[in-house]
This record gives structure tokens, sequence and C-alpha cells, in this order.
């Protein structure tokens, strides 16, 4: 019982220091985003490819870039290629396609933790 326990305090420990972390982490993100789009304003206004610092070199490149489709839109596609090929499409294919495109299902024995609320 007490192997138990100083294992609940060590798993304690370490989540107040992921979640510490993960404050952390999301504070550093917004400010390199920050710093990325003034670095490709500066570079759009005066019109130069990119900015060399020391042995880091910026460029601004342009590439293509795909937007992700809603669910709903996803489907649609789908339904419209297959109907360009000449299938018929219903529901009941469309949602065997998109079973057979996930992975199988499989038992997973998994911790749960959940920490009791004391009242006041």
């Amino acid at each position: 019982m007490e192997e138990a326990r100083a294992y609940l305090r060590e798993l304690e420990a370490i989540q107040v220091e992921t979640e510490r972390l993960k404050k952390e982490l999301k504070s550093l993100t917004q400010r390199e985003t920050v710093l990325k789009e003034n670095l490709q304003t500066y570079c759009r206004e005066t019109n130069k490819p990119g900015v060399r610092y020391n042995n880091t070199v910026v460029m601004l490149e342009t590439r293509p870039s795909r937007t992700r489709k809603k669910k709903a839109e996803q489907r649609e596609s789908q339904a419209e290629v297959l109907r360009s090929r000449g299938i018929n499409v219903d529901d009941t294919l469309l949602n065997a396609l998109e079973e057979a495109r996930r992975g199988e299902a499989v038992e997973v024995q998994r911790l749960k933790v959940q920490r009791k609320t004391t009242r006041k």
C-alpha cells in the first residue's frame, strides 16, 4: 500500500510540473508566432527575400497549402469522385469507406486517475 502511495505522490508531482511546462510552452509558442509574423512583415515591406543574422538565415517563401475540409464537405467530395467514376453512391457506401480508413479497434487498458474534490 505504501508503494502505491509513493507512486501516486510522484504521479501528482509530475502532473503539476507538466501543467506548468504546458503553460510556459503556450506563451513561448505565441511569442514565436508573433516574431515570425513580424519578420514576414519586415521582409515584405523592405522587399528583401530574407534576413541573415549570425548563422541563421530566414527566407520568405511562397508555397501551396491545403485547407482542411469539414466532414460534410469531405463526404460530398468523396461522393462526387465516385459518381464521376460511374459508381452509384449512397450513405452506406460512404460509411463503409470511412470505416475502412480507420484503424482496427483494439482493447487497451488505461489507468484512469480521478481527483476527489474536497468540499469546503
